[in-house]
Formats: structure tokens, sequence, C-alpha cells
């Protein structure tokens, strides 16, 4: 696996979203502009104007024009800008009330929209120029057409989720499950403590992982666990060692595996390389 030498920034929602509408759309030329790879705690849609060069989770993926990308909070990427000529994109980002906010209109489950592994389809042009033409009437016009705004998110998202054919019938449980499960009390026991919220058998969680999210019990808690450390090795002073410990990984050497098959950087590396920063400019 290729090992990424970048910094990684933590973007927040107060200084990259305005806070009166929840949302920002912008149109970026990336020409002479320099890569810089981030996670943040909102949600995003970009489309590409241009072929470009998409760095994500691990992983570099080449983009074709009208590739519609959605990016979660869990996800670290970039576009690798000086990979390519041309590689215009035009993104709106939008706060997690309003995901939460039409994932409940919708009766879809959190926890399915954020296990989406494969977060890009592509558009035909018809549908490219439609949807810049609206994008743009957005990072060009009044900040005060917030309704207008919020359909757009409505629109794009359920474009994204019919095109994944995200199954609707997730059960209440579940999905309460996988949010407790993000509490470090909880990952850290990891199934034991799955079965005891749940009152259900390991088998029968484990068929609903894979029904659900397209997942293994032990991949879902280990994504997990792997999320707390990385973010504690960019914010915090405690050491690798008791980071691991903490997040119930018992084999240091196990650990860095699939720490670095998940982030293509060893803890060590994320380390120096990661920073937070609450301003952004793409």
């Amino acid at each position: 696996m290729k090992n990424f030498n970048f910094e990684i920034e933590h973007l927040y929602e107060n200084g990259n979203i305005d806070e009166t509408t929840g949302y920002l759309c912008l149109y970026v030329n990336g020409r002479n502009r320099k890569s810089r790879f981030h996670e943040h705690e909102f949600y995003e849609f970009f489309l590409t104007l241009n072929p470009v060069v998409h760095y994500i989770n691990g992983r570099v993926e080449e983009l074709d024009r009208g590739s519609f990308v959605f990016i979660k909070p869990s996800d670290i990427h970039g576009i690798m800008y000086e990979k390519c000529k041309d590689n215009d994109i035009i993104n709106l980002s939008f706060s997690k009330q309003i995901m939460e906010n039409l994932l409940d209109y919708l009766c879809l489950s959190k926890a399915a929209v954020d296990n989406i592994k494969d977060n890009c389809i592509l558009l035909t042009e018809a549908e490219t120029i439609s949807l810049v033409r609206k994008m743009k009437r957005i990072s060009n016009g009044d900040k005060n057409d917030v309704m207008y705004t919020r359909i757009l998110i409505f629109e794009m998202l359920t474009k994204f989720l019919k095109e994944k054919k995200l199954e609707k019938d997730i059960p209440k449980w579940f999905d309460d499950m996988c949010e407790q499960m993000k509490e470090q009390e909880n990952f850290f026991i990891g199934t034991e403590r799955m079965c005891e919220i749940t009152g259900k058998s390991r088998e029968y969680i484990s068929r609903c992982m894979r029904k659900y999210l397209d997942i293994t019990v032990t991949g879902f808690i280990n994504d997990i666990r792997l999320a707390f450390v990385a973010s504690q090795l960019v914010s915090g002073n405690k050491s690798i060692t008791q980071l691991c410990n903490e997040a119930g990984f018992y084999s240091l050497s196990w650990f860095n595996k699939i720490f670095l098959e998940k982030y293509a950087m060893t803890p060590k590396e994320m380390r120096k390389k990661g920073k937070y920063n609450e301003s952004f400019d793409i």
C-alpha cells in the first residue's frame, strides 16, 4: 500500500458553513491550488466539472467529469490538485442538523447512511449541467434563499440514496444500537455490549450487520475504534499504546496493521502530520 505524505486538518461547522442557514456552497477553481486533506464534522456533496484525482480513506480514485461525491463526517479526503491540469469542482457543505432532519423525514437510518462505502455516482452530461446550474445559483446568489437550497440538498441526497439502493427498513433497535456503540464505554467492550444493549444474540446481530450495513460485526466495531484513536492522535497527547488499549485493541501489532489499511499511514505518521484547524479555504 502506498504511504501518503500529508497533513490532516479537522474542520468544524463553525467557520466552514453559514451558522444561520446551515450550509455553504462554493465554486472551486483548482488551478494553482495545493492539496489539503481533511475530515470534518459536517456533510458535503461535491460535483466534478473536470476529471480530478481524489484521495479518500486511504485510496486514490480518478473521477471523471460529472462525478457526484458524498462526503461523511468520518471520511478523510482531499482533491489532489497537483495531479491534474484542470480540476474544478463545485461543493455544497451542510450541517449535521440538516442531515438529521432529512433522514427523519425520509424515515432513514443515520447508521445506514454513515456506513455507505461507495461514495460516488457518475451523472449523465445532462444531469451534470442541470446540477451545476442549480448549485451556481446558491454559490452566486442570495444567502437568504434557504428554502431553495434545502430542497436542493434533499434532491441531491435522495438521488444519491436511490442510486445506492439504500435499505429503508432498518429497525429502530438496530439504529439505536449503532449510535450507542459510538460511546467509548460500549465500543471498548465490543460485541458483548451490543448483545447487552439489544437483548439479541451475536449471530442475529451479525446477520443484521450484513443485511443493513454490508459489514461484519468485527469490521463495524473496528471502524469505530479506529476513528476514536485517529481523533485522539491529532487532538491529544496520550501514547499510541494507551489509545490502543482505551479503544479496546489488545494487540498493538494488529491495531497498527488495520490502522495502516484504513488511513494509509501509521498512527505515528498521523500524529506527526495531523492538526486541527477551525478555518478552511477550499
